[in-house]
């Protein structure tokens, strides 16, 4: 494979001419470099150290290769060309690295194994690494490590050769030369396993000479300075890194002096050798900045540095704006061994804006939108990064998807910064998303704090563990103390919720407080806490704390003196504007104005609350009215019943019928009056599309396949505007690529991108695009709508008053017809027209009793009267697609979080599919678009399910031998073990991704899957006229499901 470098922008080590780079252009290996400074720089210093006496001591390059050279002797010495070498070791970075090379110039490459694991995962990880040698250090933990971790099969123990040894006066002769593979492994290392049992993670020689030579590649000329590495331990990467960056750059590299034992490093011996040895530049663990940072005498030696980089984990922005603040130029670092340097390592620092990253100029990074402003990133491998451990494809190429979640910079697309990890990232059981790093770094910020865990993966709200700082432990069973803790801490709790998404805010009855005897259990290495290991010590505590909530009496306010609906509204109108107090109105939904699920649980207990103090609630209150009844007004009119008949159960569908009524009349009332242009006679034939919502599934294919249709002259694409400093047109790409779309086609003329709302005046356009959309447009398909199944249909007003605007749009459309419109209605429109005797007809639905129960298909069937009702009045011509459930179209995507993916990416953890015996009428994502394009000019109602369906098992069997005969069970087995599950392990989320939809799955009630399947028991017979992609379709085979396997694992979620 060719290598690509980029061009050089900064000479290196310009002040010291006695330093002679290797070739830069990817032929000379770290290995091969070494034998270059041996003939071209030998005089040029390598090392430099404060030693015992005070004294600066110093190696130069001449010296370091010799030492490289006997222990590449020493290596030889004791092995044949089969030989596999691990270093277990706690030893000085100049001793540790002589080894190291050694290894490697004897054509070894070693594996580095952190002294720091148990002796069980040390001898599991030589097992993985077929390891037959092993150096280790003479400190009595290594020592015994080594013993216990190799006393399981035949193992040789070599004692770690000493720096006498190495750099002893004796003359060497160069080893054998050696030519390794540029992409050959360098060096092993492995993961922490802090998540899983640690995995085994090669180097190449590829990556080294990257970490090297990206100085050339950047804005500061390193080689003339001193970078110190002092406390960076040699078997962490970040600390084995400065071997390549001495070695392409020049930079001089301060250490601890080579003493045995070893210096244990402390920030404050750190320092000491930072002033000692006059360093620039450092590569420091984030723990040690935090503890200098609250003391100014020693901040202000780090601001006389030319640059601190810090890396291995976050960095509490606290502790990093309080540097910053005093001067420091702060810059963090983004490597990973799966990919080696992510970053502009060497680059002007950015000041206040500390915490953003900046791409290095070799890196092809990309970023999957996770579609709530985040985004994971995605390492493309190519001619001039190569990525050693990949896990996905992105657009055809060998990829690592991250599991960083990111934000891009507002204003400079290079720039981007890390706010958390997928893993780190818990999903509400209604769907919102929770970042939990950032929120734990601000709460980390009071110093009553020491640690703390935000949880709620599959909850309706967050809560947090805080571990209480040293001498502020006490016992959270002193209910005293508790309150007084939660009070003291509550001002950062509050700084804390200000900063986080509505859905994300802590209540103070979800804060628990840890036992002295129960600290949160840390990653030594990073000394970070172990989320799932936290969360599962927790496990009850985390019961106890949403039982308590949940039954909490919420006596906040006064209850009413009568419940009739005057003094109800009174009081809801209080408990509602406590939470929400932006709400303009009583008709206005609380959804659209900032409540979440947390605020929604507090006007449900303080109503709770106030219905028992009056004794007027012999039995439960839903909590999900809220949702029901989003509304002043209409939560008001469901209490007053309540609390007039004592109970909550009233007649709930007539009211709901009631508001779906209301919101048909308010947008139905009137239309505009077509009035078409009398130069209409010569408009052109051409097709001109606009669609809306073109970055999901079906949006995406819809786009893809009119812009390849030559008689499709243009297309709009109108989207609603992203999150700051994101590009509407970088998401479709992305879009394109995830779903094996060719991106070259958002390249023609003939696409036009649109950032707007359809819910504001004029399409929220410029008033010129949608006037020549007016005289150019013949064909509308709506199909952006928001989904959430627990929202009542008030909530989806927005969508509803945006198609409207677009009836209104095509009514004022100047062309002798309006165009024609298409909506994507949804099949649970119909769910309760059919039977299983009976197919459920391509017609309208005039009896509300058959469609309410859910605002989701409440709000589509609202727009497909809306549609049918201008049309009677109207020359407006529409059709209202019913559209089922979309499965991965032929190139295998499929959405790997939908609801069937999970299950299948589950199946190893819960050892089982879940059955059914009702037939499935999935229907492929692409022919599902063709079927779309070809019913533009049909009007009524069509269906869009597959018109032949197959059996459950067609899909099931597939997915369970491809996992290795997964047995396949019924579904209230499969339920009961997934419930089992997420009990056991309620941060399981990661291994088990069904336990995020798990209150979807309860929600399909006792029939499982057949309940889903039905309500797909629909006629298609006038959608097949219209559609001969539809009629003439391939039933759904085996090797549908081979293909969306094949996805899932190219993705990594498989």
């Amino acid at each position: 494979m060719p290598f690509y470098t980029p061009p050089v922008t900064t000479r290196q080590c310009v002040q010291f001419p006695a330093f002679k780079p290797p070739a830069l252009d990817g032929s000379v290996t770290l290995v091969e470099a070494y034998d270059w400074h041996l003939e071209h720089s030998p005089e040029h210093v390598y090392y430099k150290y404060e030693d015992v006496d005070g004294s600066i001591g110093t190696i130069k390059w001449k010296e370091a290769v010799l030492a490289a050279y006997r222990a590449a002797r020493i290596v030889r010495g004791h092995a044949d060309n089969n030989a596999k070498f691990a270093i277990l070791a706690v030893s000085d970075s100049i001793t540790f690295g002589a080894t190291l090379m050694g290894c490697m110039r004897a054509g070894f490459p070693p594996f580095l194994v952190s002294p720091r694991n148990s002796p069980e995962v040390i001898a599991g990880l030589l097992d993985k690494a077929e390891i037959t040698h092993v150096f280790y250090s003479s400190d009595v933990a290594t020592t015994k490590h080594a013993k216990a971790g190799t006393a399981h099969r035949p193992i040789q123990l070599i004692p770690l050769p000493t720096l006498d040894q190495l750099y002893s006066s004796d003359d060497v002769t160069a080893p054998p030369p050696v030519k390794p593979g540029f992409y050959d492994n360098a060096l092993i290392i492995h993961s922490s396993g802090s998540t899983s049992v640690p995995k085994l993670l090669p180097v190449s020689h590829s990556t080294l000479f990257l970490m090297g030579a990206s100085a050339w590649w950047n804005e500061i000329d390193l080689g003339s300075m001193t970078m110190n590495f002092a406390p960076t331990p040699m078997y962490h990467l970040m600390g084995s890194a400065h071997l390549a960056i001495a070695t392409y750059s020049g930079v001089q590299i301060a250490v601890f002096p080579p003493t045995n034992p070893p210096v244990q490093p402390t920030a404050e011996n750190f320092l000491h050798s930072i002033v000692a040895t006059k360093s620039n530049i450092t590569m420091i663990m984030p723990s040690i900045l935090e503890s200098l940072s609250h003391v100014p005498a020693d901040v202000q030696k780090l601001a006389r540095m030319d640059l601190v980089l810090y890396g291995g984990a976050a960095l509490k922005p606290s502790a990093g704006d309080r540097l910053v603040e005093a001067g420091v130029k702060l810059m963090p670092g983004l490597g990973m061994s799966e990919a080696g340097v992510l970053c502009a390592l060497i680059t002007r620092p950015l000041g206040r804006e500390w915490q953003w990253i900046r791409q290095a100029p070799y890196n092809k990074l990309h970023y999957r939108d996770l579609e709530d402003g985040t985004y994971e990133l995605i390492v493309e491998s190519h001619d001039g990064h190569y990525v050693d451990t990949a896990n996905c494809e992105y657009a055809g190429k060998r990829a690592l998807a991250t599991k960083d979640v990111v934000v891009r910079h507002p204003t400079d697309p290079g720039l981007f910064k890390i706010v958390g990890r997928l893993d780190d990232q818990l999903v509400l059981s209604t769907g919102e998303k929770t970042n939990a790093i950032p929120l734990e770094a601000i709460l980390t910020s009071d110093s009553l704090i020491e640690r703390a865990v935000v949880f709620g993966r599959g909850r309706p709200h967050n809560g947090v563990i805080i571990q209480p700082r040293g001498e502020q432990a006490f016992d959270p069973n002193d209910l005293v103390r508790l309150a007084e803790f939660r009070d003291a801490i509550w001002p950062t709790v509050v700084k804390m919720n200000e900063f986080a998404p509505s859905h994300s805010r802590i209540a103070k009855e979800m804060i628990i407080v840890t036992s002295p005897s129960k600290p949160l259990p840390v990653n030594p290495t990073k000394n970070t806490v172990i989320r799932a290991l936290a969360t599962a010590a927790y496990e009850q505590e985390i019961i106890d704390s949403y039982d308590a909530f949940s039954l909490a009496e919420g006596g906040e306010f006064q209850p009413p003196a009568t419940w009739e609906l005057t003094d109800t509204v009174a009081f809801i109108r209080k408990v509602v504007r406590t939470v929400v107090p932006d709400l303009p109105s009583d008709n206005d939904d609380l959804f659209n104005y900032g409540c979440d699920s947390l605020k929604a649980a507090r006007i449900h207990n303080n109503i709770v609350g106030a219905l028992r103090a009056t004794n007027c609630l012999s039995d439960g209150f839903p909590g999900e009215s809220p949702y029901k009844f989003p509304t002043i007004k209409s939560l008001a009119a469901f209490v007053s019943t309540s609390g007039l008949s004592g109970h909550a159960h009233v007649d709930l569908k007539a009211l709901k019928i009631a508001e779906v009524e209301a919101m048909l009349a308010k947008y139905s009332s009137s239309f505009p009056t077509h009035a078409p242009s009398p130069s209409t006679a010569t408009e052109s034939a051409e097709l001109v599309f606009l669609v809306t919502g073109t970055t999901g599934g079906l949006g995406t294919n819809l786009l893809a396949q009119l812009l390849g249709q030559p008689e499709v002259k243009r297309v709009y694409a109108l989207n609603r505007r992203g999150p700051p400093g994101t590009s509407l047109l970088d998401r479709h790409k992305v879009a394109f690529i995830d779903r094996g779309v060719d991106p070259a086609l958002l390249d023609l003329d003939k696409f036009v991108l649109l950032e707007g709302d359809t819910a504001q005046s004029e399409l929220g356009i410029h008033p010129a695009v949608y006037e020549e959309m007016r005289t150019a447009v013949t064909h509308i398909i709506h199909n952006a709508w928001p989904v959430n199944f627990n929202y009542a249909v008030q909530t989806f007003e927005g969508a509803v008053r945006g198609s409207k605007n677009l009836v209104d749009f095509a009514l004022k459309s100047t062309r002798a017809e309006p165009p024609r419109f298409t909506f994507i209605s949804s099949v649970g429109v119909s769910r309760n027209a059919g039977s299983e005797e009976e197919l459920a007809p391509e017609e309208p639905i005039l009896d509300l009793n058959l469609v309410v129960g859910q605002g989701y298909p409440e709000s589509k069937w609202v727009v497909e009267r809306m549609l049918q009702i201008a049309a009677e009045r109207t020359p407006l011509k529409s059709v209202s697609i019913r559209v089922g459930q979309l499965a991965g179209g032929h190139s295998g995507c499929w959405n790997a979080s939908d609801w069937l993916p999970v299950i299948v990416r589950s199946a190893a953890k819960l050892s089982c599919l879940p059955d059914a015996s009702a037939p499935i009428s999935w229907i492929r994502l692409d022919e599902a678009a063709a079927s779309v394009i070809e019913m533009r000019d049909a009007s009524g109602v069509l269906h869009l399910v597959h018109p032949r369906p197959v059996p459950w098992r067609t899909a099931f069997d597939t997915f369970s031998r491809t996992l290795g005969n997964v047995p396949i069970v019924p579904f209230s087995d499969w339920m009961g073990r997934l419930i089992a599950y997420a009990e056991a392990n309620p941060e399981g989320g990661r291994e088990v991704p069904a336990m995020r939809l798990l209150e979807y799955y309860k929600g399909i009630g006792p029939t499982g899957f057949d309940g889903m399947a039905r309500v797909e028991n629909i006629s298609t017979v006038k959608a097949q006229v219209v559609s001969p992609t539809l009629r003439n379709m391939a039933p759904m085979s085996e090797v549908d499901a081979e293909k969306w396997i094949a996805y899932w694992k190219r993705a990594g979620v498989l």
